[in-house]
Protein backbone atom coordinates (compact mmCIF):
# COMPACT_ATOMS: atom_id res chain seq x y z
CA UNK A 1 0.00 0.00 0.00
CA UNK A 2 1.12 3.41 -1.07
CA UNK A 3 2.12 5.70 1.94
CA UNK A 4 -0.17 8.93 1.77
CA UNK A 5 -0.03 12.17 3.58
CA UNK A 6 -3.33 14.04 5.34
CA UNK A 7 -2.89 16.70 7.55
CA UNK A 8 -5.11 19.85 9.46
CA UNK A 9 -4.10 22.86 7.20
CA UNK A 10 -2.47 26.32 8.16
CA UNK A 11 -2.73 28.92 5.94
CA UNK A 12 -0.51 32.08 7.19
CA UNK A 13 1.05 34.57 5.43
CA UNK A 14 5.07 35.16 6.26
CA UNK A 15 8.08 35.62 4.92
CA UNK A 16 10.91 32.95 4.44
CA UNK A 17 13.59 34.32 6.17
CA UNK A 18 11.37 33.93 9.31
CA UNK A 19 11.87 29.96 8.84
CA UNK A 20 15.56 29.79 8.34
CA UNK A 21 16.36 29.54 11.61
CA UNK A 22 14.27 26.77 12.48
CA UNK A 23 15.55 24.47 10.31
CA UNK A 24 17.20 21.55 12.21
CA UNK A 25 20.75 22.01 13.88
CA UNK A 26 21.71 18.92 12.91
CA UNK A 27 23.17 17.58 9.46
CA UNK A 28 20.94 16.69 6.83
CA UNK A 29 21.09 13.83 4.56
CA UNK A 30 19.53 16.83 2.54
CA UNK A 31 15.97 18.22 2.40
CA UNK A 32 14.63 15.77 4.44
CA UNK A 33 17.50 13.07 4.43
CA UNK A 34 15.62 9.77 4.73
CA UNK A 35 17.40 6.27 4.24
CA UNK A 36 16.24 3.94 1.66
CA UNK A 37 13.99 4.50 -0.47
CA UNK A 38 12.14 7.44 1.46
CA UNK A 39 14.21 9.67 -0.60
CA UNK A 40 11.17 9.43 -2.64
CA UNK A 41 9.29 11.68 -1.63
CA UNK A 42 11.20 14.32 -2.72
CA UNK A 43 10.27 12.70 -6.10
CA UNK A 44 6.21 13.70 -5.15
CA UNK A 45 6.02 16.54 -7.26
CA UNK A 46 6.26 19.98 -4.97
CA UNK A 47 5.69 23.21 -7.21
CA UNK A 48 3.65 23.72 -9.84
CA UNK A 49 5.33 25.53 -12.31
CA UNK A 50 8.44 24.48 -13.82
CA UNK A 51 7.79 21.29 -15.46
CA UNK A 52 9.95 20.70 -17.61
CA UNK A 53 13.43 21.86 -16.40
CA UNK A 54 12.64 19.19 -13.23
CA UNK A 55 14.13 16.28 -15.17
CA UNK A 56 16.11 17.62 -17.73
CA UNK A 57 18.07 19.73 -15.22
CA UNK A 58 18.18 16.16 -12.92
CA UNK A 59 19.73 14.54 -16.21
CA UNK A 60 22.44 17.19 -17.29
CA UNK A 61 23.61 17.57 -13.97
CA UNK A 62 24.10 13.79 -13.96
CA UNK A 63 26.21 14.27 -17.04
CA UNK A 64 28.47 17.15 -15.60
CA UNK A 65 28.98 15.33 -12.51
CA UNK A 66 27.07 16.90 -9.98
CA UNK A 67 23.59 16.46 -8.81
CA UNK A 68 21.38 19.73 -8.89
CA UNK A 69 18.61 20.53 -7.81
CA UNK A 70 16.89 19.59 -10.78
CA UNK A 71 13.13 20.69 -11.28
CA UNK A 72 10.49 19.01 -10.16
CA UNK A 73 8.20 18.84 -12.79
CA UNK A 74 4.34 19.94 -11.08
CA UNK A 75 3.76 20.76 -7.81
CA UNK A 76 5.29 21.97 -4.87
CA UNK A 77 5.55 18.67 -3.26
CA UNK A 78 8.96 16.90 -3.71
CA UNK A 79 12.08 18.20 -2.25
CA UNK A 80 14.20 16.24 -1.42
CA UNK A 81 17.94 15.62 -1.37
CA UNK A 82 20.65 12.91 -0.76
CA UNK A 83 24.13 12.75 1.46
CA UNK A 84 25.63 15.02 -1.34
CA UNK A 85 22.82 17.94 -2.87
CA UNK A 86 19.15 18.22 -3.38
CA UNK A 87 17.20 15.77 -5.66
CA UNK A 88 15.09 17.85 -7.96
CA UNK A 89 12.25 20.10 -7.73
CA UNK A 90 9.05 19.03 -10.10
CA UNK A 91 7.96 22.47 -10.63
CA UNK A 92 5.02 21.19 -12.36
CA UNK A 93 2.98 23.65 -14.72
CA UNK A 94 0.53 26.27 -13.44
CA UNK A 95 -2.27 26.86 -15.14
CA UNK A 96 -3.50 30.83 -16.14
CA UNK A 97 -4.38 32.46 -18.73
CA UNK A 98 -3.93 36.54 -20.05
CA UNK A 99 -6.50 38.16 -21.11
CA UNK A 100 -8.39 41.61 -21.71
CA UNK A 101 -11.01 42.87 -19.85
CA UNK A 102 -12.11 45.80 -21.17
CA UNK A 103 -8.98 48.24 -21.17
CA UNK A 104 -7.31 46.09 -18.11
CA UNK A 105 -4.76 43.30 -18.41
CA UNK A 106 -5.54 40.05 -16.19
CA UNK A 107 -5.35 36.76 -15.95
CA UNK A 108 -8.08 34.74 -15.50
CA UNK A 109 -9.33 31.07 -15.91
CA UNK A 110 -7.72 29.81 -18.95
CA UNK A 111 -10.00 28.20 -21.43
CA UNK A 112 -8.25 24.57 -22.04
CA UNK A 113 -9.31 21.46 -23.93
CA UNK A 114 -11.12 18.64 -21.87
CA UNK A 115 -8.49 16.25 -23.57
CA UNK A 116 -5.73 15.48 -23.07
CA UNK A 117 -2.48 17.31 -25.05
CA UNK A 118 1.52 17.45 -24.33
CA UNK A 119 4.40 19.85 -24.46
CA UNK A 120 8.28 20.15 -25.48
CA UNK A 121 10.41 22.44 -23.56
CA UNK A 122 14.08 23.27 -23.62
CA UNK A 123 16.21 23.77 -20.57
CA UNK A 124 19.03 26.20 -20.75
CA UNK A 125 21.45 27.02 -17.52
CA UNK A 126 21.38 30.78 -18.48
CA UNK A 127 18.63 33.20 -17.39
CA UNK A 128 17.43 35.33 -20.02
CA UNK A 129 15.95 38.73 -19.22
CA UNK A 130 13.33 40.88 -20.30
CA UNK A 131 10.73 40.04 -22.81
CA UNK A 132 13.08 39.13 -25.70
CA UNK A 133 14.59 35.05 -25.21
CA UNK A 134 15.02 34.92 -29.13
CA UNK A 135 18.67 33.83 -28.71
CA UNK A 136 18.04 31.30 -25.87
CA UNK A 137 19.38 27.96 -26.96
CA UNK A 138 18.30 24.45 -25.58
CA UNK A 139 20.49 22.10 -24.14
CA UNK A 140 17.82 19.20 -23.72
CA UNK A 141 14.06 19.03 -24.23
CA UNK A 142 11.49 17.47 -22.17
CA UNK A 143 8.46 16.04 -23.32
CA UNK A 144 5.28 16.30 -20.31
CA UNK A 145 1.65 15.39 -20.76
CA UNK A 146 -1.11 16.90 -19.42
CA UNK A 147 -4.02 14.66 -19.17
CA UNK A 148 -7.66 14.64 -17.00
CA UNK A 149 -7.24 13.70 -13.41
CA UNK A 150 -10.13 11.48 -13.70
CA UNK A 151 -8.14 9.38 -15.90
CA UNK A 152 -5.82 8.36 -13.87
CA UNK A 153 -4.77 6.02 -11.38
CA UNK A 154 -5.03 8.42 -8.73
CA UNK A 155 -8.68 9.75 -9.76
CA UNK A 156 -9.61 8.90 -5.84
CA UNK A 157 -7.13 10.87 -4.39
CA UNK A 158 -7.24 14.18 -5.82
CA UNK A 159 -11.00 13.86 -6.49
CA UNK A 160 -10.85 17.68 -6.94
CA UNK A 161 -7.95 18.30 -9.37
CA UNK A 162 -8.66 18.99 -12.88
CA UNK A 163 -5.79 17.75 -14.82
CA UNK A 164 -2.62 15.28 -14.06
CA UNK A 165 0.91 16.83 -15.80
CA UNK A 166 3.02 14.01 -16.19
CA UNK A 167 6.44 13.49 -16.92
CA UNK A 168 9.03 10.31 -16.80
CA UNK A 169 10.99 10.24 -13.97
CA UNK A 170 14.33 9.44 -14.16
CA UNK A 171 14.65 6.88 -11.82
CA UNK A 172 11.79 4.69 -13.23
CA UNK A 173 7.64 5.25 -13.41
CA UNK A 174 5.50 9.14 -14.16
CA UNK A 175 6.06 11.38 -11.56
CA UNK A 176 2.33 13.18 -11.54
CA UNK A 177 0.85 16.60 -9.99
CA UNK A 178 -2.57 17.78 -9.88
CA UNK A 179 -3.93 21.07 -10.24
CA UNK A 180 -7.52 22.39 -10.13
CA UNK A 181 -8.63 25.54 -12.22
CA UNK A 182 -11.68 27.51 -11.28
CA UNK A 183 -12.80 30.95 -11.93
CA UNK A 184 -10.92 31.87 -8.70
CA UNK A 185 -7.83 30.14 -8.70
CA UNK A 186 -5.05 27.70 -9.61
CA UNK A 187 -4.60 25.28 -7.52
CA UNK A 188 -2.26 22.85 -6.74
CA UNK A 189 -3.37 19.18 -5.09
CA UNK A 190 -0.08 17.73 -4.55
CA UNK A 191 1.36 14.34 -6.79
CA UNK A 192 2.69 10.95 -7.05
CA UNK A 193 6.42 9.46 -6.97
CA UNK A 194 5.84 6.69 -9.95
CA UNK A 195 8.78 4.78 -9.05
CA UNK A 196 7.59 4.00 -5.30
CA UNK A 197 4.17 4.92 -5.10
CA UNK A 198 4.29 7.55 -2.47
CA UNK A 199 1.54 10.05 -2.57
CA UNK A 200 1.40 13.62 -1.26
CA UNK A 201 -1.88 14.52 -0.76
CA UNK A 202 -2.79 18.15 0.53
CA UNK A 203 -5.76 18.74 2.66
CA UNK A 204 -6.52 21.63 0.49
CA UNK A 205 -5.08 23.04 -2.79
CA UNK A 206 -2.56 25.53 -2.69
CA UNK A 207 -3.61 28.42 -4.19
CA UNK A 208 -0.63 29.07 -6.56
CA UNK A 209 -2.20 32.03 -8.41
CA UNK A 210 -5.56 34.01 -7.89
CA UNK A 211 -7.92 35.04 -10.70
CA UNK A 212 -8.14 37.46 -12.24
CA UNK A 213 -4.56 38.87 -11.95
CA UNK A 214 -3.66 42.44 -12.88
CA UNK A 215 -0.64 43.80 -13.35
CA UNK A 216 1.01 45.43 -9.80
CA UNK A 217 -1.07 42.55 -7.52
CA UNK A 218 0.51 40.31 -5.03
CA UNK A 219 -0.51 37.21 -4.01
CA UNK A 220 0.59 35.11 -1.39
CA UNK A 221 -0.67 31.77 0.50
CA UNK A 222 0.79 29.05 2.26
CA UNK A 223 -0.09 25.63 3.74
CA UNK A 224 1.49 23.46 6.69
CA UNK A 225 0.10 20.04 7.01
CA UNK A 226 1.62 16.32 7.52
CA UNK A 227 2.09 13.01 5.69
CA UNK A 228 3.79 9.45 6.06
CA UNK A 229 6.51 8.71 3.64
CA UNK A 230 8.61 5.77 4.30
CA UNK A 231 7.24 4.56 7.54
CA UNK A 232 8.03 8.73 9.17
CA UNK A 233 6.05 11.32 9.87
CA UNK A 234 6.80 14.52 7.88
CA UNK A 235 5.92 17.73 8.58
CA UNK A 236 5.73 20.20 5.67
CA UNK A 237 5.78 24.11 5.53
CA UNK A 238 4.93 25.30 1.75
CA UNK A 239 4.45 28.89 0.59
CA UNK A 240 4.54 30.99 -2.47
CA UNK A 241 4.67 34.53 -2.75
CA UNK A 242 4.08 35.87 -6.60
CA UNK A 243 3.87 39.46 -8.30
CA UNK A 244 2.68 40.63 -11.55
CA UNK A 245 5.30 42.93 -12.53
CA UNK A 246 4.52 44.37 -16.19
CA UNK A 247 3.22 42.63 -19.74
CA UNK A 248 4.68 42.78 -23.28
CA UNK A 249 5.52 40.29 -26.19
CA UNK A 250 7.97 37.78 -25.36
CA UNK A 251 9.99 36.60 -28.31
CA UNK A 252 10.65 32.70 -28.28
CA UNK A 253 13.71 31.13 -30.71
CA UNK A 254 12.76 30.41 -34.28
CA UNK A 255 10.79 33.84 -34.68
CA UNK A 256 7.80 32.72 -32.68
CA UNK A 257 5.99 35.59 -30.51
CA UNK A 258 3.54 35.52 -27.85
CA UNK A 259 1.93 38.82 -27.37
CA UNK A 260 -0.31 40.09 -24.17
CA UNK A 261 2.73 37.68 -21.93
CA UNK A 262 2.82 39.00 -17.83
CA UNK A 263 5.74 38.69 -15.82
CA UNK A 264 5.47 37.27 -12.70
CA UNK A 265 7.96 37.51 -9.84
CA UNK A 266 7.74 33.71 -7.90
CA UNK A 267 9.36 32.69 -4.91
CA UNK A 268 8.25 29.12 -3.34
CA UNK A 269 9.51 27.44 -0.65
CA UNK A 270 9.05 24.23 1.18
CA UNK A 271 10.30 23.53 4.50
CA UNK A 272 10.33 19.40 5.69
CA UNK A 273 11.29 18.18 9.01
CA UNK A 274 10.89 14.29 10.97
CA UNK A 275 12.60 12.91 13.88
CA UNK A 276 15.19 12.18 11.12
CA UNK A 277 16.06 15.60 9.89
CA UNK A 278 14.67 19.11 8.43
CA UNK A 279 15.43 21.68 5.61
CA UNK A 280 14.17 23.25 2.79
CA UNK A 281 14.23 24.54 -0.97
CA UNK A 282 13.77 27.81 -2.33
CA UNK A 283 12.82 28.36 -6.07
CA UNK A 284 12.78 32.03 -6.80
CA UNK A 285 12.53 33.32 -10.61
CA UNK A 286 10.49 35.13 -13.21
CA UNK A 287 7.51 33.33 -14.94
CA UNK A 288 5.72 34.27 -18.33
CA UNK A 289 2.31 33.67 -18.59
CA UNK A 290 0.60 33.74 -22.16
CA UNK A 291 -3.40 33.82 -22.70
CA UNK A 292 -4.82 29.99 -22.17
CA UNK A 293 -1.80 28.34 -21.12
CA UNK A 294 -1.84 25.67 -18.97
CA UNK A 295 1.71 26.30 -17.60
CA UNK A 296 4.74 29.73 -18.20
CA UNK A 297 5.95 29.23 -21.67
CA UNK A 298 8.79 30.55 -19.79
CA UNK A 299 10.55 31.04 -17.03
CA UNK A 300 13.91 31.65 -15.15
CA UNK A 301 14.63 29.69 -11.60
CA UNK A 302 17.39 29.69 -8.91
CA UNK A 303 17.57 26.81 -6.27
CA UNK A 304 18.32 27.28 -2.66
CA UNK A 305 18.94 24.70 -0.66
CA UNK A 306 18.68 25.11 2.92
CA UNK A 307 20.39 22.68 5.27
CA UNK A 308 21.59 23.74 9.37
CA UNK A 309 20.42 27.31 9.01
CA UNK A 310 22.78 27.64 5.90
CA UNK A 311 22.02 28.35 2.44
CA UNK A 312 23.27 27.50 -0.52
CA UNK A 313 22.31 27.92 -4.40
CA UNK A 314 22.22 24.50 -5.89
CA UNK A 315 21.49 25.44 -9.63
CA UNK A 316 20.01 28.17 -11.65
CA UNK A 317 18.71 28.07 -15.02
CA UNK A 318 15.47 28.72 -17.27
CA UNK A 319 13.15 26.83 -19.73
CA UNK A 320 10.78 27.99 -22.49
CA UNK A 321 8.50 26.37 -24.89
CA UNK A 322 9.59 24.60 -27.71
CA UNK A 323 6.19 23.13 -29.32
CA UNK A 324 2.62 21.64 -27.83
CA UNK A 325 0.84 18.35 -29.78
CA UNK A 326 -1.14 19.08 -32.81
CA UNK A 327 -4.48 19.62 -30.90
CA UNK A 328 -3.59 22.02 -28.70
CA UNK A 329 -3.02 25.70 -30.34
CA UNK A 330 -0.29 27.74 -28.73
CA UNK A 331 -1.33 31.45 -28.95
CA UNK A 332 2.09 32.78 -31.54
CA UNK A 333 1.34 35.77 -32.76
CA UNK A 334 2.06 36.07 -36.17
CA UNK A 335 4.75 38.35 -37.32
CA UNK A 336 2.46 41.70 -38.58
CA UNK A 337 3.22 45.07 -39.03
CA UNK A 338 1.64 48.27 -40.77
CA UNK A 339 2.90 52.18 -41.01
CA UNK A 340 2.81 54.80 -41.24
CA UNK A 341 0.50 55.41 -38.98
CA UNK A 342 -0.76 57.97 -39.25
CA UNK A 343 -1.75 57.11 -43.05
CA UNK A 344 -3.65 59.13 -46.17
CA UNK A 345 -3.39 57.33 -48.97
CA UNK A 346 -0.66 54.33 -48.68
CA UNK A 347 -0.49 51.78 -46.20
CA UNK A 348 2.71 49.83 -45.92
CA UNK A 349 1.49 45.57 -44.77
CA UNK A 350 4.50 43.34 -43.91
CA UNK A 351 3.45 40.05 -43.07
CA UNK A 352 4.28 36.15 -44.37
CA UNK A 353 3.04 35.77 -47.76
CA UNK A 354 -0.03 33.26 -47.80
CA UNK A 355 -1.26 35.10 -44.56
CA UNK A 356 -5.33 36.90 -44.58
CA UNK A 357 -5.76 39.71 -42.96
CA UNK A 358 -8.68 41.24 -42.01
CA UNK A 359 -9.22 45.40 -41.28
CA UNK A 360 -12.01 46.15 -38.77
CA UNK A 361 -12.98 49.81 -37.44
CA UNK A 362 -14.37 50.41 -34.05
CA UNK A 363 -17.66 48.73 -34.28
CA UNK A 364 -16.25 45.99 -35.30
CA UNK A 365 -17.41 46.29 -38.74
CA UNK A 366 -14.80 44.42 -41.67
CA UNK A 367 -13.42 47.31 -44.19
CA UNK A 368 -11.19 44.86 -45.97
CA UNK A 369 -9.97 41.42 -46.15
CA UNK A 370 -7.20 39.99 -48.80
CA UNK A 371 -4.50 37.38 -48.93
CA UNK A 372 -0.95 38.28 -48.79
CA UNK A 373 0.57 37.21 -52.02
CA UNK A 374 4.11 38.92 -51.04
CA UNK A 375 5.60 39.58 -47.46
CA UNK A 376 5.34 43.40 -48.38
CA UNK A 377 2.68 44.94 -49.80
CA UNK A 378 1.71 48.55 -50.24
CA UNK A 379 -2.33 49.37 -49.98
CA UNK A 380 -4.39 51.92 -50.90
CA UNK A 381 -6.24 53.48 -48.29
CA UNK A 382 -7.42 56.30 -49.82
CA UNK A 383 -11.37 54.94 -49.63
CA UNK A 384 -11.01 54.16 -46.35
CA UNK A 385 -13.16 55.74 -43.51
CA UNK A 386 -11.42 58.27 -41.49
CA UNK A 387 -10.34 56.80 -38.02
CA UNK A 388 -9.39 54.08 -35.70
CA UNK A 389 -8.61 50.75 -37.68
CA UNK A 390 -7.65 47.30 -36.73
CA UNK A 391 -5.56 44.83 -38.59
CA UNK A 392 -5.26 41.02 -37.93
CA UNK A 393 -3.77 37.84 -39.42
CA UNK A 394 -6.79 35.34 -39.35
CA UNK A 395 -6.10 32.21 -37.50
CA UNK A 396 -3.95 33.99 -34.77
CA UNK A 397 -4.04 36.43 -31.90
CA UNK A 398 -1.95 39.29 -33.78
CA UNK A 399 -3.89 42.88 -34.04
CA UNK A 400 -1.92 46.38 -35.19
CA UNK A 401 -3.47 49.78 -34.79
CA UNK A 402 -3.52 51.86 -37.76
CA UNK A 403 -4.95 55.67 -37.96
CA UNK A 404 -6.54 56.59 -41.24
CA UNK A 405 -6.89 60.61 -41.76
CA UNK A 406 -7.70 62.42 -45.46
Amino acid sequence: MSDMGHATPVHHHHTLEGRLDQVGPQRLQGLFALEGNAHNIWRVPVHPTHAALAEAAWSIEKQEGAFHLAKVVLAVEYLAVMNHLVTKLVLGATLTAVAWSGEAQVLTQPNLPDHGFAFTYGVTNVQPEGFDWSTAFSIQNVNFDFVPADSTAYADAFPQADFSQQVAGQTGGINESFYEYNPEYFGFWGGVDGASGIQVVHPEAVKYLPYPMAIGDVHQDSLSFGFMAAGLAVEREFSVDMEALDAGTLLLPNGQMLENTFRIQARVSVFDSSVASSGGLITEGVQYWTQDMPLPVAQTYTYTQIVDGDSSVVFAGAEFLVDATADFEVPFAASLKAFPSPANHTLNVVAQAGSWVRVVDLKGQTIERRQLTSDRESWDVSTWPAGLHFLQVEGSHTTRRVLITH
